[in-house]
């Protein structure tokens, strides 16, 4: 395969970038698609993240792994590529652990035939996740594999809004319910993994939202079903928007999706960081939940976008969910399915302020 490497960006060595060609002309699944990197390892002022998070049902535990590559504006820094890794236990929060390594781009490749993130010692594929991160004594390790999804979810309404200037923050999912199989390990204990919840998401873009509330769930106690809900507002100039909300549910082979561009201003959120309560309607069906979380279940992070603007995120991945989806019957609306979830949500509110209950780690 042939890698050309790219040239200096005023100055600055970007990544190395692999052919966009499929290994001898196989035909991407559409998650893998999904996955392809939109930064060409050149251009400055953008931002490009891969994520990946797991629910060890059996312990208690989560893992969070964050695969990213940030290209500042110029003067704003050189591109680099990090790895993150957050660990997270429901029943003794002091064991939470976060470690981030950080790296000069042009350390780092991305393959785009096939899809490949490698930074460090850590690398993504559409069907894997392998790596290692160290902090003195401290260590995260991972050896991840899943059966690619078929097809890659796209939250907004239209195409063309993940080629207009706006949003400035795009969102898929290639992997919305995947099961893993492998093992990770934290500080010499080690978590087998057959079968366990996750879920595998990308980000790019030129710019984050002002503030954000998202949460994402697949291990609902009884049942199946995939809920994922997000609700951002945005600046436009020196005004910020209200609150945008969409919100998706999946359950027993049915789609329910609640992001129409009318939806996307009517559907209801009040976002806080313990707690996050939304409701939407569409033509026929109704949804409405609750995420709650505990503060000691909270990892902070710090973001930096491209113009050295930075955001603080409040993360768990042990928060807990009710929903309901409802249908209406003579004149109201009655539940036809409810769904909990007891410390295996994923959820976090992020804004450009920090909150002082939640110690930022990383």
């Amino acid at each position: 395969m042939n890698v050309p490497r790219a040239g200096d960006n005023n100055g600055v060595r970007t990544l190395q970038s692999e052919t966009a060609h499929a290994r001898g002309g196989a035909r991407m699944p559409d998650s893998e698609h999904g996955n392809l990197a939109n930064w060409d390892g050149t251009e400055r002022g953008r931002y490009e993240v891969w994520f990946l998070k797991l629910n060890h049902r059996a312990s208690g535990t989560a893992l969070w792994l964050r695969y990213t590559f940030l290209s500042p504006l110029p003067g704003k820094g050189d591109p680099i590529g990090e790895v993150w890794g957050i660990f997270f236990d429901a029943r003794d929060p002091k064991r939470n652990l976060a470690i981030k390594q950080t790296l000069p781009a042009a350390a780092a490749t991305i393959g785009r035939g096939p899809f490949a993130i490698r930074i460090g010692e850590s690398e993504l594929t559409n069907a894997s996740a392998r790596g290692v991160l160290r902090r003195n004594a401290d260590e995260i390790r991972w050896d991840l594999a899943w059966d690619p999804s078929p097809e890659t979810f796209e939250p907004f309404p239209f195409e063309g809004m993940y080629r207009a200037p706006i949003p400035k923050t795009k969102w898929n999912s290639p992997h919305l319910d995947i099961r893993m199989r492998g093992a990770f390990g934290v500080r010499g204990d080690t978590y087998p993994c057959d079968g366990e919840p996750g879920q595998q998401s990308h980000l790019w873009g030129t710019k984050s939202a002002d503030q954000w509330a998202w949460a994402h769930c697949n291990a609902f106690e009884e049942g199946g079903g995939v809920f994922e809900g997000l609700s951002a507002r945005i600046r436009l100039g020196p005004v910020k928007s209200p609150s945008l909300t969409v919100l998706h549910l999946r359950s027993e082979g049915e789609t329910y999706l609640f992001n129409s561009l009318l939806q996307l201003l009517t559907n209801k959120s009040i976002a806080g960081l313990e707690r996050w309560t939304f409701s939407a309607e569409n033509e026929r069906y109704r949804l409405h939940g609750a995420i709650t979380s505990n503060l000691a279940d909270f990892v902070g992070v710090k973001y930096t976008d491209p113009d050295g603007e930075p955001l603080y995120c409040h993360n768990t991945k042990v928060a807990s969910c009710e929903l309901a989806l409802e249908e209406p019957t003579g004149g109201a609306w009655y539940p036809i399915q409810k769904f909990n979830s007891r410390g295996t949500t994923a959820f976090e509110w992020v804004s450009r302020t920090p909150d002082p209950r939640v110690e930022m780690l990383i």
